[in-house]
């Protein structure tokens, strides 16, 4: 598939729509627009829960490090073998954490499929600003290649394009997601587990 192939499928679709009479471009217009601002809205939705989990993982590798450094201090107090259930304990959260942290990072400059394919010039500057260093010739051909897509199918077919770019783009964002909770949900279950055990050690050792 070639550069611009997405945009000529959705025209082909929306030409033969069209041929029929049945095509009602303001409509389709309009109705694009919300499912591109609600498709927006996903997106963020998943950026923010995100960054939520991104925040919680800096915030556990500070507190566990904090943790580290008062059981060492208090050492002395403590029975051994509660001491290494509690530093695994602190281990198993700080590894989740920085797991956390990587995979945040492996979405932060995908390399989505659509890219080589796509052609949104009303959207994206990529396809619209070329290598010269010149101004005059970027807005040249800024403008050349805007006005080839200046009709009203060639409109909805980048809308279409847009959509299903979003969705390609959300699909990553939730698959990211869930695979970020699921870390979470497991290192903080293994986590508590040990720091469990070593407290019913640490009483034990005091009979």
């Amino acid at each position: 598939m070639s550069k611009g192939e997405l945009h000529n499928i959705a025209k082909a679709h929306l030409e033969k729509l069209n041929a029929t009479g049945t095509l009602n471009i303001d409509k389709l217009s309009s109705r694009l627009k919300e499912m591109i601002n609600y498709a927006i809205s996903r997106h963020d939705w998943y950026e923010g829960q995100r960054g939520k989990y991104l925040s919680i993982a800096i915030a556990l590798i500070a507190v566990s490090a904090t943790g580290t450094l008062i059981l060492s201090k208090i050492s002395t107090h403590i029975d051994h073998n509660a001491i290494v259930f509690f530093l695994i304990a602190l281990m198993i959260i700080i590894l989740g954490s920085f797991y956390i942290i990587f995979k945040f990072g492996t979405l932060i400059e995908g390399n989505y499929p659509h890219r080589e394919h796509a052609d949104i010039r009303s959207w994206y500057f990529r396809y619209n600003i070329n290598s010269s260093k010149n101004i005059t010739d970027q807005f040249n051909f800024y403008v050349k290649s805007w006005l080839e897509y200046a009709t009203d199918i060639d409109f909805a077919a980048e809308d279409l394009e847009q959509v299903f770019i979003l969705f390609i783009i959300q699909w990553h964002r939730s698959k990211n997601l869930n695979c970020i909770k699921t870390n979470f949900t497991i290192s903080m279950l293994v986590a508590t587990l040990f720091i469990f055990i070593g407290i019913i050690v640490q009483l034990c050792s005091l009979y």
